[in-house]
């Protein structure tokens, strides 16, 4: 059984048991994070990964990853370290790793972002991505706390607890806090996913 959970920036990932989705959509020049565990013999359809998965499959490597990410990755590693301090270059630094696999060096981008101003709520909801793909469920609800904490009508954060109740075992609250998430956001993408993942319990 599939679910869709957790609500991430800009795509949703499922994983065999349950997905989960962070808030705000990343920025439109990195790629999706997708999941190590939704499809293993499956590669990403981004930017990142276009044309890697060719028949003949050839593994990706240095060779054949395309130019232009190279040059991107090299543009923002180098404007980064030009100012640490500008979060703007770090954030969309920090995105272009998480999507590149480079999930550990995210989140200490994520992290010292933190530093300058703790309540950015968009910078909570990438780490707890990121944590949760680790298998860091604790952390992961930590995160999606604080968030809810700073704004407590963020729709994303709050669809996400549905996702954690289910990966917990609590489809009861899940279901609860789904049904929950369609009334209070009508409107808005997570209410249809919401939905969805209600037909699945």
């Amino acid at each position: 059984m599939k679910i869709k959970a957790l609500y991430i920036y800009g795509f949703v990932s499922l994983l065999v048991v349950v997905g989960i989705v962070l808030t705000s959509v990343l920025s439109t020049s990195t790629s999706e994070i997708n999941d190590p565990h939704a499809g293993l013999n499956m590669m990403p359809q981004d930017d990142v990964h276009q044309g890697l998965n060719s028949p003949g499959g050839e593994q990706p490597g240095k060779s054949n990853v395309r130019k232009e990410f190279l040059e991107r990755m090299e543009t923002l590693k180098n404007s980064y370290e030009e100012n640490t301090s500008d979060t703007t270059v770090a954030k969309e630094y920090a995105d272009f790793l998480a999507s590149a696999h480079g999930q550990k060096k995210a989140m200490e981008l994520f992290y010292n972002i933190l530093q300058y101003d703790p309540n950015r709520t968009d910078i909570l909801m990438r780490l707890s991505l990121l944590h949760y793909q680790n298998g860091e469920i604790d952390k992961t609800r930590e995160l999606t706390d604080k968030v809810l904490k700073i704004n407590p009508d963020q729709p994303e954060a709050n669809f996400n607890l549905g996702a954690l109740a289910f990966e917990e075992g609590n489809k009861e609250k899940a279901s609860e806090i789904w049904n929950d998430v369609i009334k209070r956001f009508p409107e808005h993408r997570v209410a249809q996913m919401a939905k969805e993942s209600l037909q699945q319990l």
